[in-house]
């Protein structure tokens, strides 16, 4: 028996000294896999609501993040791993972006001689990964009936936050709200997107629709009629610039979608409540912006 072991080890002695192991094969194993793990970013258990509220929250009350050049920054500096991701996290690479009340790029902050360009490039690839995520992929194809809607609305919108201030997402976002995604009778029929009455200033066309008031009282109102939903979005921007009580409320002081808002429900725009009494208004046009990356068209409006 003991003769049977002193065989046994020297055998495994000569192959030992005659076949060595060879690391430099393990880690090349390794370094492919690796380059292979780092090609795609991985979304495996990431809270996309929690990291876009996190991100709006970091840019404050003047300049608005892209949340997906943000994870994008976390993704590369973490070597793709994106568990566990807390606020102190995304804020702390949040805080990468902001240069007093400018806003950096992406290109910009990884600029940085830290960054290789493999990483810089991998950056490229990780936004262009990201191009249709957000709270709900498949709401925000191209194909989809809610891309489509607002794809309609963006160039006005942007025209007009040009011209008065009014976020390009606030004016989507109240469109959505208004109209139901354009499949409201007074959206389809009279090309009134937003629900504007016809009060004494309106000289224009108008139509009468029953409508339910705050108190639940059922009337008969008489609302603007439009052309088209162009003439539509151009006279919400004047309806809001030409009241003063929306002047007063700080709607054109609004530097992010969170101010605006709450300022157009304190203006008086709606009257919406929810069921412990307490305005919604402002909570339901955020809700929408945020679900469908529209606070990214403030973004690029703003900073771009």
């Amino acid at each position: 028996m003991k003769v049977k072991y002193l065989i046994i080890a020297a055998i495994t002695t000569f192959l030992i000294i005659k076949l060595p192991l060879k690391p430099y094969v393990i880690v090349h194993q390794y370094d492919n896999y690796l380059d292979i793990a780092l090609e795609h970013i991985d979304l495996t258990g990431v809270d996309i609501p929690f990291i876009v509220e996190t991100v709006d929250t970091a840019g404050g009350y003047e300049v608005q993040l892209n949340w997906k050049e943000v994870l994008t920054l976390i993704a590369i500096n973490r070597e793709n791993n994106l568990y566990n991701l807390d606020e102190t996290i995304i804020k702390t690479a949040a805080s990468r972006f902001i240069d007093g009340e400018r806003v950096k790029s992406l290109d910009e902050v990884l600029v940085d001689s830290l960054y290789t360009n493999e990483e810089r490039e991998r950056a490229k690839t990780y936004m262009e990964d990201l191009k249709y995520e957000g709270y709900t992929p498949h709401k925000l194809q191209p194909s989809a009936k809610e891309t489509l809607f607002i794809n309609q609305l963006v160039n006005p919108a942007k025209i007009n936050y040009r011209k008065t201030g009014i976020l390009p997402s606030i004016t989507i976002a109240q469109a959505i709200l208004e109209s139901n995604w354009g499949q409201s009778e007074l959206s389809r029929n009279e090309y009134n997107l937003f629900g504007i009455k016809a009060d004494d200033s309106w000289d224009g066309d108008y139509a009468t629709y029953t409508t339910t008031e705050y108190d639940n009282e059922v009337i008969d109102a008489v609302f603007r009629e439009y052309d088209n939903w162009l003439a539509s979005i151009e006279d919400h921007a004047n309806f809001l610039l030409n009241n003063e009580c929306y002047h007063e409320a700080g709607v054109f002081d609004a530097k992010n979608y969170r101010i605006q808002a709450k300022a157009i429900e304190v203006g008086g725009y709606s009257t919406a409540v929810d069921i412990a009494g307490n305005p919604e208004y402002a909570k339901r046009l955020c809700e929408l912006i945020r679900q469908y990356n529209l606070q990214l068209l403030d973004h690029e409006v703003m900073h771009d």
